[in-house]
C-alpha cells in the first residue's frame, strides 16, 4: 500500500480479511503481488510514472512506474488528473475494496493455483521422487509435473480439487497439456512457496551439521532478496552451520530458517560434501583439487588470508545470473 494513513490501511486490511479465497498480507511494495494507491496522494508525472505522497510519520514521497509494473494496481478515489483507465475503489465503501481485491484475486490466479500446486508436491515428495505425473480430481486432469523440469496446473484450480485429486505416474512423451494451463519451472515454483508459506520446510539435517554452497538459484534474479544473498556469500566463503550461520549474520531463527528452505528446494545448497559445487573461494584456490568437494581440501590457512577480501562480496561470483 502507498500514500495511505495508518488508520486508512487498517480500512484496507479489514476488507482484504474477507476474502474467501486468498488470505492476503500487507509487506513491502519491491515484492507484493499486487498494489493499492491512494489516489488523493498520487501526481501523474507522464509516461506510466506517478510520484506518490507519504502519509507515514517521517516517510519520504517514492515514485513507481506503472508501465514496468507486473502486477495489478488499483487506487483510491479520487484518481490523478490524466491518469485513464486505472482500476479504483471507493475507500469509504468496503464492498468496494473487496471488489478491488477480487480483481487482483483473478488476475493473479494462476499464481494462486501454483502455489497450491507447490504446496502438494512438498507433501508427496519422498513419494514422487523423479518423474513425470498427472494430478487429476474426479478424473479431470489439474496438473502435469516434470520433477526435474516445469510444472502446468489449471489456473482457476481451488483447495478443494486438491482434496480429492490423484497422483499418476505418466509418459512424458505422450502427455498433452491443455494451452491454458499455466506453465512455470519447478524451481520457481517451490522457490515462491517456500519464501512465503509460514510452514518450516528446512530438512532438520541443515540444522546440526555443515551446509555448503552448491551453486545460485537457477530463477529470475529479481526474485533473490538480500537476505539469500548474504547466506550464498557466506556459504561461498566457507561451510557453516545453522549456528554458525545465525551468529555470523544475525538472522532471526524464522528468517533463516526460511531462506535457507528456498536455497535448499531449488538446490543452491547441500548438506553432502561430496555435492558442494565452486565458489568464489573454490574457483581461485581449489584449482589443483582435483576431488568431488571444491571445499574439501582447501587449505584453511590460505582461506583466513582471504577472507577479510572475501567478506566484500556482495555475492558468490557465479551469481552473475546474466
Amino acid at each position: 500500500m502507498a500514500g495511505f494513513s495508518p488508520e486508512q490501511e487498517q480500512v484496507i486490511q479489514a476488507a482484504t480479511a474477507a476474502s474467501r479465497l486468498t488470505h492476503w498480507v500487507c509487506g513491502p511494495l519491491a515484492g507484493a503481488d499486487a498494489w493499492v494507491v491512494n489516489g488523493q496522494c498520487a501526481q501523474h508525472l507522464g509516461d506510466g510514472r506517478i510520484r506518490i505522497a507519504s502519509r507515514q510519520p517521517g516517510e519520504r514521497s517514492m515514485q513507481l512506474h506503472l508501465s514496468g509494473a507486473q502486477r495489478p494496481v488499483a487506487f483510491s478515489l479520487p484518481l490523478p488528473p490524466n491518469l485513464p483507465g486505472a482500476a479504483s475503489f471507493d475507500l469509504g465503501v468496503p464492498e468496494s475494496i473487496l471488489e478491488a481485491i477480487g480483481v487482483f484475486e483473478f488476475v493473479l490466479a494462476a499464481e494462486v493455483a501454483q502455489f497450491l500446486l507447490a504446496g502438494q508436491i512438498i507433501d508427496q515428495q519422498e513419494v514422487l521422487g523423479s518423474g513425470t505425473y498427472e494430478f487429476r480430481a474426479k478424473g479431470h486432469l489439474i496438473a502435469v509435473v516434470d520433477m526435474k523440469g516445469d510444472a502446468c496446473v489449471l489456473p482457476s484450480v481451488r483447495p478443494a480439487n486438491f482434496d480429492v485429486a490423484v497422483w499418476t505416474r505418466a509418459n512424458h512423451d505422450h502427455l498433452r497439456i491443455p494451452r491454458n494451463f499455466a506453465r512455470a519451472s519447478l524451481a520457481l515454483l517451490m522457490w515462491r512457496y517456500v519464501s512465503r508459506s509460514p510452514r518450516d520446510l528446512l530438512p532438520e539435517r541443515y540444522r546440526s551439521g555443515p551446509i555448503y554452497f552448491r551453486r545460485p538459484p537457477r530463477i529470475d534474479p529479481v526474485l533473490v532478496e538480500e537476505e539469500h544473498l548474504l547466506v550464498m556469500r557466506d556459504l561461498a566463503i566457507r561451510p557453516a552451520s545453522y549456528g554458525e550461520l545465525k551468529a555470523r549474520l544475525g538472522m532471526e531463527d524464522a528468517v533463516l530458517t526460511r531462506t535457507l528452505a528456498a536455497l535448499y528446494y531449488v538446490g543452491s545448497i547441500t548438506a553432502n560434501r561430496l555435492r558442494a559445487g565452486p565458489t568464489s573461494v573454490a574457483g581461485e584456490l581449489g584449482r589443483a583439487y582435483q576431488g568431488p568437494s571444491r571445499y574439501a581440501e582447501l587449505r584453511s590457512g590460505r582461506v583466513t588470508l582471504e577472507l577479510a577480501e572475501l567478506r566484500h562480496l556482495t555475492a558468490p561470483a557465479p551469481i552473475t545470473l546474466a
